[in-house]
């Protein structure tokens, strides 16, 4: 599955270097209804009708997301290869855009997954939806199911919830919850619905304290959580697309910086004698074949 990370010029520069994707819990994630949409449209569920409120009373847990030792952290990719709205969104409108193959990423990834200081790690892939109507439905199903689970045992109101054993109330409880959550990053707002997004989660159970877990700093000082995903540059990077207001300059720098990593690496026999001048290097290899190119959209400069 080829997608798309649309990133400033640091963000691409940082990810040849380091062979890192950045994946960021999910409560630091820059669209501020990222975690709160569920709610929103729960209550919205709630509201409509009497049997679900008392559902969600006797099996629910509004801090379920809170008390959780499972952590989210996300990378984002777009479908749209060469798209007006994710250029200004994430690039700034002067960055780059990153092909990649994100299902070979994921299957050498969860090759490697495994318990490490007490803590277990997952990826999934996540097709983001942003069709209202389809949550709201989706809600309701859930709902739906786990009143099939218990059958009729539960009793109005006031009245206590007759069931065989404690354990499988506790159980069909978690289920429901669990299965509330794993919507929270599934679906968005629809005013996002051009980012055509796609999203690696990176799902980690912790036991304790985890070393993989790291920190860096935003331009505006705060702190931000992440876990690095690691991607074989050579490989997984299939072209990189320059930004549609850049020039000749920018699409020869990023060429010069593949280049250089594959010179680098590879010892060629051309190293250092490229120039703009000079035919293709018949040695390239890895890097080198990376495809670059320039956005084709107009760009309104105003």
């Amino acid at each position: 599955m080829k997608l798309y990370h649309y990133t400033s010029g640091a963000g691409l520069k940082g990810i040849v270097d380091s062979g890192e994707l950045h994946c960021t819990r999910a409560d630091f994630l820059n669209d501020p209804s990222e975690t709160t949409y569920l709610n929103d449209i729960l209550n919205e569920v709630l509201d409509s009708d009497p049997e679900y409120k008392n559902l969600y009373k006797n099996f629910g847990n509004p801090r379920h997301y809170k008390d959780l030792r499972q952590i989210s952290y996300i990378t984002s990719f777009s479908k749209n290869k060469d798209s007006l709205t994710m250029w200004n969104y994430y690039a700034q409108g002067n960055g780059y855009n990153i092909e990649f193959d994100v299902e070979d990423i994921i299957k050498k990834t969860k090759s490697d997954t495994q318990f490490f200081n007490f803590a277990y790690y997952d990826y999934k892939i996540i097709h983001v939806l942003y069709d209202k109507n389809k949550y709201i439905q989706s809600i309701k199903d859930i709902f739906d199911k786990l009143e099939t689970l218990i059958g009729n045992e539960i009793i109005k109101d006031d009245r206590s919830v007759a069931y065989d054993t404690m354990s499988e109330l506790c159980e069909q409880g978690m289920y429901f919850n669990n299965t509330l959550e794993n919507t929270r990053f599934r679906y968005k707002d629809k005013a996002y619905e051009n980012e055509a997004e796609v999203r690696i989660c990176n799902i980690i159970n912790f036991d304790g304290s985890d070393e993989a877990v790291r920190f860096k700093l935003s331009e505006t000082g705060v702190f931000i959580e992440y876990t690095a995903l690691k991607i074989d540059v050579e490989n997984d990077i299939k072209s990189i697309m320059c930004h549609p207001s850049s020039t000749d300059l920018h699409t020869r720098g990023v060429e010069r910086f593949i280049d250089n990593k594959h010179e680098y690496k590879y010892n060629c026999e051309c190293r250092g004698s490229r120039s703009a001048d000079l035919p293709e290097c018949k040695c390239r290899k890895g890097l080198g074949r990376i495809d670059i190119s320039k956005s084709t959209i107009p760009w309104r400069k105003v």
